[in-house]
């Protein structure tokens, strides 16, 4: 009709804006602010929700911001063409503590006498209306959302926000204030004349007014010329105000029962409104006989009466008027096969008045969807069919299905792992403001007829969503929505899941064990191409567990990164155990990982008097020599030997019986591996003196902790000494004078009084406390400066890999323990007659696969007399 040419700005591309006013939002006293967490989103789902708010940001209906006091979680929802519209909940925050719009929504009586006088009418559908309204500067804090990208808030009016009917209705009016057979009804447009002239004045000059205001509007979605408008279940034309057949044609049109389940259902909606029904006894009759019958028996009668009540039901005694200021109850039902709506009046004496019936057959495609989806399904059917009559009112929303009160409810996060359409069907209805209320099904008998008595309706409810099992089958390339099905088919436990959510789950007592497993996520479980999935991800049968574990571990990630793989794509009980064996399991990972954390310091038994325990070690080459550090554990006291340059057994046997004709015998001395210590000559000193004698791990001095530390201390600074100008025998001389005089901070007392009980004559005199009230506070000190997280026990028989310091060796290599030295030394032998010393740092717990054990991993004999007779080989040798 060339309207697109005559208003360019009016059908143009790109979204309108509103230019007259904008959204101004107010919140009630006292209101604190509501920041929620972001929600966890799997891989792929993240990179959409990316792409759509760069978009949105383009399009400047997002700006981004770095802090807010307000943040709403957003809820991704999937559409049919793969793409993701964010939605932000802001039921549970915003909305709560919103002061709400009250300005009044039109009244049928309203509408009719703006468009009494018409003989042709018309309807004008705004394009993504709240969005043309952009949203003051001060308002636009409380429209955060939070991603995992940052924080972003609205521009423009979202959908979702209690204020938006009221503000609209009132700047749409404004908009179109003045225009005679004109009257907006929220995002609608109704328009008429008494004759065509007067038709299309009215028009263009409504088209004028929107384009002037910024509207946009949605071509496709506009009726011109109707000979009649059905709008609150009204018909308007020419000649009045008539009873729209569309709000009791559900009821009309009820196809009679062919069974006493049917019949049972029906009766039960005529008991619900007996009070309006005084001659239903007689009338009925009939039809209780039928229901009482051992078989079921259709007559006449039955059909004569079943009409006749039908009748009743839609006439003026039953049937309400629509009354925006009277409560509204939208009651929703499912059976396996229909759907059923019946929006009502509820009065101040407690009666309840049906307004308007609806029904519907459940597509043959939808006929094996689980019940929970039927029964989300006809409460989103009942808003859609009674959208005009709901829209910015506060209802009562009533359901006998329980789940759904959490999914649905208005005070509920949306959850992320229930299934997608049910994701968008909640944010559907969040746009609504509704009670949820849960009744049991008796008490919702007279919904439940309409649901097993269905017709025929063109409303759209169901639609077609991104399938989980694809993505998954693109993700993991061990997987395919067939060979899903066909071996979930063969697992006896996922077999009967997929049973109970397509029917009714069973008490718990009547599960087994795995099938428990189940029972608490089976709110959110569901049925897809004959796959079981929870959310998002798909459970992988009992006989793909290994090939998902696998491709999981293809990359050999690290056991976080695979879960963080797998909570994208596939779950099963216990799977985060699965995934540790497996990472444990892996022969590369384990022998190639970098070295771990140190296990928490384990201080040596503090003796209880000097020279009880003593600790070796050499030092060097140190300004050319080679010193011997001897260190008290009791006392520290050092002695410091310079051997020059010869570390022979004779010279050091020579230089430590000088030490010990000093200080006498200890009982126990702690020395590394050297060939110097290990040697025939020096353990036979050890054992004719009476010393028990204690190695450290290989290529591990921490062990050694007292020797080495003062080594540590003794070469910084006898070289600083040295530095100075100070010759080598002066440096060491000086410092072990001072050493010894200066307070220790593991005693608290100089190394010199608690050797001798008396403080040696020096430049410094201090006063110190007593020892041992603070020695066992340093050790904690100790233990707790070192950084170290790992705590493991290692039994003798345990395989492990431990650390290989032989040139050209791998990294580690596999073993199995045959003797604890010490709490923290293991002996473990690697190969047949081949056993080395090792730290628990150097050793790594491991668990082989069964060829890993029979090709690699010797064989070792538990048998206590085998394990003796090698030890007696190893000593004689």
């Amino acid at each position: 009709m060339g309207f697109p040419t005559k208003f360019p700005k009016l059908f143009g591309k790109g979204p309108g804006l509103y230019n007259k006013g904008m959204l101004k939002l107010t919140l009630k006293e006292n209101t604190q602010p509501v920041a929620l967490k972001a929600r966890h989103l799997p891989f792929a789902l993240a990179s959409k929700v990316e792409n759509e708010i760069d978009r949105l940001v383009t399009l400047g209906h997002l700006e981004k911001v770095d802090v807010s006091e307000w943040a709403t979680p957003i809820v991704p929802v999937i559409k049919t063409d793969s793409t993701v519209r964010i939605c932000g909940n802001f039921k549970l925050t915003l909305n709560p503590n919103l002061v709400k719009d009250r300005h009044p929504i039109p009244l049928i009586d309203e509408i009719f006498l703006a468009l009494r006088s018409g003989k042709t009418f018309l309807q004008i559908d705004l394009q993504h209306a709240y969005m043309q309204i952009p949203v003051e500067e001060s308002s636009r804090d409380y429209l955060t959302i939070i991603t995992h990208k940052g924080l972003y808030r609205y521009t423009k009016m979202p959908e979702g926000i209690a204020s938006g009917p009221g503000d609209f209705q009132r700047k749409i009016e404004q908009c179109l204030a003045g225009i005679d057979g004109v009257i907006p009804y929220i995002d609608n447009i109704f328009c008429t004349g008494k004759d065509d002239k007067e038709h299309l004045e009215a028009l263009n000059a409504v088209f004028k007014r929107l384009e002037d205001y910024g509207f946009k509007v949605n071509i496709s979605k506009c009726d011109f010329f109707k000979e009649k408008l059905d709008i609150l279940g009204f018909v308007i034309d020419q000649n009045g105000l008539h009873k729209s057949k569309t709000k009791v044609k559900a009821m009309i049109e009820a196809p009679t029962p062919v069974n006493k389940k049917q019949l049972d259902s029906f009766l039960g909606l005529i008991t619900y409104y007996a009070r309006f029904l005084p001659q239903r006894a007689e009338k009925l009759k009939c039809l209780y006989e039928c229901t009482k019958a051992d078989n079921f028996n259709w007559t006449k009668q039955c059909d004569k009466a079943f009409e006749w009540v039908k009748g009743e039901l839609v006439s003026p005694r039953v049937l309400a008027h629509y009354d925006p200021n009277t409560d509204l109850i939208l009651s929703c039902d499912a059976s396996t096969y229909g759907l059923g709506a019946i929006l009502s009046h509820k009065y101040k004496d407690g009666t309840e008045r049906p307004i308007a019936f609806a029904s519907k057959i459940v597509p043959e495609k939808e006929a094996s969807r689980a019940i929970i989806d039927k029964e989300a399904s006809a409460i989103v059917f009942g808003f859609k069919k009674f959208y005009n009559y709901v829209f910015g009112k506060e209802i009562t929303l009533r359901t006998d299905h329980k789940p759904l009160v959490f999914i649905f409810g208005p005070k509920q996060e949306i959850p992320l792992t229930i299934a997608s359409r049910l994701q968008r069907w909640a944010y559907f209805l969040s746009r609504f403001n509704y009670n949820i209320e849960h009744i049991k099904s008796q008490q919702n008998g007279n919904c439940d007829a309409l649901s097993r008595l269905p017709i025929n309706d063109a409303t759209p409810v169901f639609d077609d969503e991104l399938s989980s099992i694809n993505y998954i089958s693109e993700s993991l390339q061990t997987l395919s929505a067939v060979e899903i099905a066909k071996e979930t088919k063969k697992d006896k436990v996922l077999n009967k899941i997929v049973r109970y959510v397509n029917g009714t789950w069973p008490s718990v007592s009547e599960l087994s064990e795995r099938e428990q497993k189940y029972y608490a996520k089976r709110d959110e479980l569901y049925v897809e191409k004959e796959c079981l999935l929870w959310g998002y991800r798909i459970i992988a049968p009992e006989s793909m567990k290994n090939s998902v574990l696998s491709e999981l571990h293809a990359s050999h990630f690290g056991v976080v990164k695979m879960k963080m793989l797998a909570r994208s794509h596939v779950w099963w009980p216990n799977i985060d155990n699965d995934i540790q064996n497996v990472s444990a399991a892996c022969r590369v990972c384990v022998q190639e990982r970098k070295k771990p954390p140190s296990v928490p310091l384990t201080p040596w038994p503090y003796p209880d008097n000097c020279w009880s325990r003593i600790h070796i070690d050499f030092l060097g080459p140190f300004h050319g020599h080679m010193f011997m550090i001897i260190v008290d554990a009791y006392s520290k006291w050092p002695e410091v030997i310079d051997m020059n340059k010869s570390t022979t057994v004779p010279r050091v046997l020579e230089e430590v019986k000088k030490v010990l004709s000093r200080f006498g015998l200890p009982r126990h001395v702690v020395t590394d591996n050297g060939t110097q210590f290990t040697s025939k000559e020096f353990q036979e000193f050890c054992k004719i003196n009476g010393i028990r004698q204690s190695f450290t791990a290989p290529h591990h001095p921490a062990t050694n902790g007292a020797a080495e530390n003062f080594v540590g201390t003794f070469k910084d600074k006898v070289d600083k000494i040295v530095q100075t100008g100070k010759p080598l025998d002066y440096a060491v001389n000086l410092f072990l004078f001072d050493y010894r005089s200066i307070e220790h901070c593991t005693t608290g007392r100089s190394p010199s009084f608690m050797m001798y009980k008396r403080e040696i004559k020096t430049r410094f005199d201090l006063l110190r406390p007593s020892v041992l009230d603070s020695v066992e506070k340093q050790q904690s000190a100790q233990i707790a400066g070192r950084k170290s997280s790992r705590i493991v026990e290692f039994q003798i028989g345990d395989t492990v890999m431990v650390e290989d310091f032989s040139v050209r060796s791998k990294a580690r290599v596999p073993g199995t323990i045959t003797k604890k030295l010490s709490p923290v030394t293991f002996l473990v032998e690697t190969a047949p007659n081949k056993t080395w010393k090792r730290h628990v740092d150097q050793i790594i717990r491991y668990t082989p696969e069964i060829d890993d054990i029979n090709k690699s991993v010797p064989k070792v004999t538990t048998n206590k007399s085998d394990i003796v007779l090698r030890r007696s080989n190893r000593l004689k040798n």
